[in-house]
């Protein structure tokens, strides 16, 4: 029996992140999805100092964990750049079906 690259996406997620909240999990593995489809990914974020969250579309490419916190990693095409996003800000996201032609290795 092989497993699906969704199934490997999901493992890693956990393997990186351990349990999480419903919301949360939920959150990580449309991420997942998305990178797995190499579709767009809409996402809600609250920036730093803002009080409300904004919508991003992104290209999803990888997560890190630098001092202590987690972040996901995407392409941001509007500001042409990479863009780190604090996961615990992220209050959504949504696999889009725009499909994107990845410019470094999908890592998620």
């Amino acid at each position: 029996m092989s497993i699906s690259r969704s199934d490997l996406v999901r493992a890693s997620i956990k393997r990186v992140f351990g349990e999480a909240p419903d919301s949360m999990r939920a959150v990580k593995e449309d991420i997942g999805d998305a990178a797995d489809g190499e579709n767009m990914l809409r996402m809600r974020y609250i920036p730093k100092g803002a009080s409300a969250p904004k919508t991003y579309v992104v290209e999803p490419y990888s997560y890190r964990r630098k001092h202590g916190k987690d972040y996901f990693y995407a392409w941001h095409p509007k500001h042409d750049q990479i863009h780190s996003f604090l996961q615990s800000r992220i209050v959504s996201a949504e696999p889009m079906k725009k499909e994107f032609d990845p410019r470094f290795e999908v890592e998620i």
